[in-house]
């Protein structure tokens, strides 16, 4: 039996809404010395402004990507392995190299279960994941999972008969 990968939900570092925190004031305290020359040129700070922007802080998605916990079906469990970069410190826009740090959680079912009992112990377990080392404290990005999980027959990607 061969495992089938059917979703990948990314692992961050930190929320989007923290990282732009830490953008902003970034580049505060970058622009702060040309602030004088605001009111005087003000192309040239925007134009600082902008090369910040470009060559400092990349943007969040992809990366400050830290992780990966991919969701696969092997026989009549859905799974979930984890990738995690392989670093002692997390830093941002670090460089990173993923080890598989193998299985994070293991759910069986029965083709007696409903669609809605298994969606439900899918996402739980998922949420479980996250609440345990190395992503406890970390943004686990479920919003493309969340969108579509309910709309998922997840009985077909079992293989159970409906």
């Amino acid at each position: 039996m061969r495992a089938e990968y059917f979703f990948e939900i990314g692992i961050y570092r930190c929320s989007p809404d923290k990282y732009y925190k830490e953008l902003k004031e970034g580049k505060d305290k970058f622009l702060e010395p040309l602030k004088k020359i605001k009111s005087i040129s003000p192309d040239s700070y925007q134009n600082a402004g902008t090369f910040y922007d470009l060559n400092h802080w990349p943007m969040w998605n992809y990366n400050e990507v830290i992780g990966w916990l991919k969701l696969y079906r092997l026989g009549s469990q859905i799974r979930g392995e984890l990738w995690f970069i392989n670093s002692r410190r997390i830093r941002r826009g670090a460089r990173k190299k993923f080890s598989n740090l193998g299985k994070i959680f293991e759910i069986s079912f029965i083709e007696s279960q409903s669609e809605s009992e298994i969606r439900e112990e899918v996402s739980s377990a998922i949420q479980r994941a996250a609440e345990k080392p190395p992503i406890k404290g970390r943004y686990l990005d479920r919003q493309c999972f969340d969108l579509v999980y309910t709309q998922l027959c997840w009985k077909n990607i079992l293989g159970l008969k409906e």
